[in-house]
């Protein structure tokens, strides 16, 4: 089974071995504290100087993003940071809960679960991971484990595995099911006849994520398939998520040969990855920063195709931020902040924060936003609509399209009712009513996917339901815990067969949890980002889930990327350069 998890820190003596004779996990076995580069520097600047703070900056919002950007700000001693949350707890969707059984504990989380872990898309989580001291209590699963290889979709009244090695299936069996199964219909034709497709008008800027499957390989890829991926990833509907917003690598690549030839000739030929400036500037700080030694070693241990999770859920992440943050003598973090004001002194260049905490207002040299925009629109009109609406105000009010996700965690005594290995199975919108009526959008295989987290045996699913089937509904038509729970009763017993009454059962309904970058989000983004320039001389900048990417990953990168723009000097940056900046091929990073 190709699931590992690090028995102690990274040690620092082990990043200066040679590579050879070296396994990448002997390092961890070591079991030395690593007192990386950071850690050496920020208690050498902390006692150093007493010196006033130079850079006073704002951070608003106490989610993954938010508590990023401070650390990460804080790195820097002549910054002051301070961190607003509106209510008492930090980390926003990341949520978790470990539960007393009579047979041991049972860890539940009811947002994200899991931690794609190959470089560079995870840099700046690893970067975290190991800052934190967390690598003990991180746990990896591999493309060979069945856990990790073998992925379903439900459809039309069944299982069906998706291609993809390893997991036990051989080609023969992947090719079979591509010709038996309802669910692969006409995808072998779709796939050769893609290459023939006309090309889409280069005066389009962006179409849907449906619209665009459907031209270039036709209804059942589109229906059956990568709704399914978007169900998982985004809860969303593919009639609306942006094509260019979310998949952007085959949006590109429809021009000439077509998808599926440019992306054979990238792999065969090896060509240069191409990524977003975030993601470019994150990775060529890091390798700025540390030893060519400690890249060298961190790249051989997260090697991409493995997914990473956490011994005490998701919520452990945010536990050791906030412990860490408040050590730190230039970091304040107040909670129960309603922001009710923000204004910009653009003759004193800086901005003006309104609170009940905050009496007088606070000045700002910067702030950071990242809540939701039309919250942050709110705090730009100010009570009553005291600011008149500005361009910015505007744009930010208008991108309020998120959806709405019940997460129920099951635990069940019998450790065997899976009927089969694998990390789960996602249900595209293809799926006829009456075998998806609670409209759940996926159940996670928890007790194959993240082993090694709970102490009692047995057999653990979560169930997600609602996303965008919810559009429209009011808040108060939504299921409550106990309804959500029968609910996914329900679906577990029609697709799987499970029947036997859960050990425990817990639910929570995540409101607006999951933005949607619907068509023409980039644009937008681009507008906004020309907005914060003009208006507030990008004193005001943002970053989040709202913005450019919903993952884990894209929170913390965005954060890193934000918060080591202002240390480099780089004011005017707004968090938007992402949609600014062309994408820049990976070599890029090391420059």
């Amino acid at each position: 089974m190709a699931l590992r998890r690090w028995p102690g820190p990274v040690s620092a003596s082990c990043l200066r071995l040679p590579l050879t004779n070296v396994p990448c996990w002997q390092c961890a076995r070591k079991g030395a504290s690593l007192l990386s580069q950071w850690q050496r520097q920020l208690r050498l600047q902390s006692t150093s100087t007493s010196r006033r703070p130079d850079k006073r900056v704002a951070v608003i919002g106490g989610g993954i993003t938010g508590l990023t950007t401070a650390l990460h700000l804080a790195s820097q001693h002549s910054t002051r940071v301070v961190l607003y949350e509106k209510s008492n707890a930090l980390g926003g969707w990341m949520q978790s809960e470990t539960v007393d059984i009579d047979s041991g504990k049972v860890v539940f989380d009811y947002g994200p679960r899991t931690l794609m872990g190959g470089l560079p898309d995870a840099m700046a989580t690893v970067e975290l991971l190991i800052k934190l001291n967390m690598l003990d209590s991180t746990m990896r699963i591999g493309t060979k484990s069945p856990g990790l290889a073998n992925r379903y979709i439900y459809y039309p009244d069944h299982l069906v595995r998706l291609p993809g090695p390893g997991g036990g299936a051989s080609f023969f069996d992947t090719l079979r099911d591509m010709l038996r199964e309802p669910a692969y219909e006409g995808v072998l034709r779709s796939l050769l006849g893609e290459p023939f497709k006309e090309s889409r008008d280069p005066k389009v800027r962006d179409e849907s994520v449906a619209s665009f499957y459907r031209r270039r390989f036709g209804p059942g890829i589109a229906d059956n398939l990568v709704s399914a991926l978007s169900h998982g990833v985004y809860a969303g509907d593919t009639d609306k998520l942006s094509m260019k917003a979310t998949m952007r690598q085959p949006w590109d690549d429809e021009f000439g040969p077509g998808v599926i030839i440019n992306l054979m000739n990238k792999t065969l030929a090896r060509k240069p990855i191409y990524y977003k400036h975030n993601k470019i500037q994150v990775v060529r700080a890091i390798r700025r920063e540390y030893s060519s030694e400690f890249n060298t070693r961190v790249g051989l241990m997260f090697a991409p195709g493995y997914i990473l999770y956490l011994e005490g859920g998701m919520h452990s992440l945010i536990t050791a931020l906030s412990r860490e943050l408040k050590k730190l003598p230039n970091v304040e973090i107040v909670r129960n902040a309603s922001i009710t004001h923000i204004q910009y002194d653009k003759a004193k260049q800086s901005m003006i924060l309104s609170s009940a905490v905050n009496k007088p207002p606070a000045r700002y040299n910067y702030v950071i936003s990242t809540t939701p925009s039309t919250v942050l629109a709110d705090q730009l009109r100010g009570p009553g609509g005291r600011t008149p609406p500005t361009a910015t105000s505007r744009m930010l009010a208008a991108n309020d399209y998120a959806v709405s996700v019940m997460v129920v965690n099951l635990f069940y005594k019998n450790p065997d009712l899976i009927p089969t290995q694998g990390f789960g199975y996602l249900i595209p919108r293809s799926v006829p009513f009456e075998q998806n009526p609670e409209r759940a959008l996926g159940v996670m295989f928890a007790s194959h996917a993240v082993r090694g987290q709970d102490s009692a045996a047995g057999t653990k699913l979560a169930v997600m339901i609602g996303g965008h089937w919810w559009d429209g509904w009011d808040k108060s038509d939504l299921p409550d815990e106990q309804t959500g729970i029968a609910m996914a009763k329900s679906v577990v017993a029609r697709h799987l067969g499970i029947v036997d009454e859960p050990v425990v059962a817990k639910a929570r309904l995540q409101y607006k949890a999951i933005p949607q970058y619907t068509v023409g989000h980039c644009d937008r983004m681009e507008d906004l980002h020309e907005y914060l320039c003009r208006e507030y001389d990008s004193r005001l900048k943002v970053a989040g889930a709202w913005y450019t990417g919903v993952a884990v990953n894209d929170g913390i990168t965005a954060g890193r990327a934000i918060a080591t723009a202002l240390h480099a000097g780089h004011t005017d940056e707004t968090g938007l350069e992402d949609y600014v900046n062309p994408p820049q091929p990976a070599f890029a990073a090391i420059l």
